[in-house]
């Protein structure tokens, strides 16, 4: 019997940890107006430089989507106009700061507009940079050598590594959907800090239910190109192929301390913006915008025959009037809902950060979901007034039809976040992340 309560009393104690913590939000009250801030100079150079490539970007499609990568011409142009580093802490000079937060949207909608894949790599890298605030300064210099510095990578816990001194021992890292692969100068990763290398992986968010016996300590490090191993066959895809978004790794890595930022720490660094402001719709916004132009020209020129004998170009017929006027302003509202979100925040901000609150997030999140879904819509619908013209390969609506359909399946757009939203708004405490 004592042996028995002796070995009792050496079971560790376990317990659940909360998958992710739940607030209450305050209702977004319907403002009585919105308020914007004229473009800086600045930001107006940076959205010229973007709109001025559009045509160039819609030439090389498929040199890009077979190289799976952006050319190196594009990065560089790119780079001129602060693509990759427009989110980065401004104390470093790279163009933090250059591009006014609701022109960040405004360019990632005009990469959009000529190719979707350059879009994508711009968001996701603008992601990187915005968690790499959290780093030290020293740490941050470290990382943006350049203004060409591309991230990719996932700040999901695909790693685990031992603490030694000056940092940790990356043992084996795996992650997936790493967007810029192909390009990137940088990667980053989410890992989990063990006290041996045989220790469990836990999810982040973790599982329901799952009980532990110590809280795990998550942390995100960022890796040189040489450190890691490509996954080479890892993305073959309906769209976005020339993101690379695959797969990548690191086995018994070095990662200084001051790579490494803690999973929900603070920012050290300045990034000059609303954080936490919902916007990978500005993408497929740009893309809906192109499928529009598309539609426009071919509207003029294709006199199909349908099977009753009918014929005229598209433009004449009445069925094909009443619905370009339907999806043209559709569209057209819910981007004008999207980016008043965005410049109505930035404008609060301005004037006092804590102004931005969970409310905001909650609003322009849901912005970000619907415009998302009505975009897909708007190419959905495009591509069936086109008939067979998109379903040739090199045909631009092709190229849109495919991308939209890969972008719509992110996440951070799909219709079941309404679920958590409609708690939110019926007074329910919910998770809403003030990330990105």
């Amino acid at each position: 019997m004592t042996a028995q309560l002796a070995e009792k009393e050496q079971e560790p104690v376990t317990f659940e940890i909360p998958r992710m913590p739940t607030l209450p939000v305050p209702y977004p009250q319907i403002e009585r107006d919105t308020r914007r801030v004229p473009i800086s100079e600045s930001s107006r150079i940076a959205l010229d430089k973007v709109i001025a490539m559009v045509p160039e970007l819609r030439s090389r499609a498929k040199e890009i989507e077979l190289a799976k990568r952006l050319p190196q011409d594009i990065i560089d142009r790119m780079a001129e106009a602060h693509c990759w580093t427009m989110a980065s802490p401004e104390e470093l000079g790279l163009g933090g700061g250059e591009v006014d937060y609701p022109y960040q949207w405004r360019i990632m909608e005009e990469l959009g507009r000529g190719s979707p894949t350059a879009g994508w790599c711009v968001l996701t890298s603008l992601a990187a940079a915005t968690l790499s605030n959290k780093m030290t300064l020293d740490g941050a210099r470290r990382l943006w050598k350049s203004p060409s510095t591309e991230i990719a990578g996932t700040p999901g816990t695909g790693g685990k590594a031992l603490r030694v001194e000056g940092g940790y021992r990356l043992v084996s890292g795996n992650w997936a959907w790493a967007t810029n692969s192909g390009h990137a100068t940088n990667f980053m990763g989410g890992f989990q800090v063990v006290d041996h290398v045989d220790e469990e992986l836990i999810s982040f968010p973790p599982r329901p239910g799952l009980r532990v016996t110590k809280l795990p300590e998550i942390r995100i490090a960022y890796f040189e190109r040489s450190d890691v191993t490509i996954g080479s066959d890892s993305w073959h895809t309906l769209g976005l192929r020339g993101t690379h978004s695959g797969t990548f790794s690191v086995t018994d890595v070095f990662v200084p301390e001051e790579m490494t930022v803690p999973m929900m720490g603070p920012n050290i660094g300045t990034t000059k913006g609303p954080v936490g402001i919902g916007g990978h719709a500005a993408v497929m916004v740009g893309a809906a915008r192109w499928a529009l132009e598309y539609l426009h020209v071919l509207a003029g020129s294709k006199d199909p025959v349908t099977v009753g004998g009918t014929s005229g170009s598209l433009r004449t017929r009445p069925i094909v009037q009443a619905k370009i006027a339907e999806i043209e302003i559709r569209f057209r509202a819910a981007r004008a809902q999207f980016f008043d979100i965005i410049h109505d925040c930035w404008a609060r901000w301005l004037d006092d950060p804590s102004s931005i609150t969970r409310s905001d997030h909650l609003l322009s999140q849901m912005a970000n979901v619907y415009t998302a879904r009505i975009c897909k819509q708007t190419v959905d619908e495009i591509f069936e007034i086109c008939g067979t013209s998109g379903l040739f390969d090199g045909e631009d609506l092709q190229y849109i039809v495919r991308d939209m359909m890969t972008m719509q399946a992110h996440m951070s757009v799909q219709t079941k976040n309404y679920e958590s939203y409609g708690k939110a708004l019926t007074g329910i405490d919910t998770a809403i992340w003030g990330i990105f």
